[in-house]
């Protein structure tokens, strides 16, 4: 879950680098998705944490 945490600052931190365009989502969206155990898992956000 740490990881997570981190990967949703750093998303949060440049809502232009991390724009909608780019994550698929809003980013404050994502950000509230990532950190949801119900929600976040599978191979397109495992994809976008490698390109952070």
């Amino acid at each position: 879950m740490i990881f997570l945490k981190v990967i949703a600052a750093t998303v949060a931190s440049d809502s232009t680098k991390y724009s909608e365009a780019f994550l698929g989502k809003p980013n404050e969206e994502y950000c509230a998705w990532i950190l949801d155990s119900e929600k976040w898992g599978g191979r397109y956000p495992h994809d976008k944490c490698l390109s952070l």
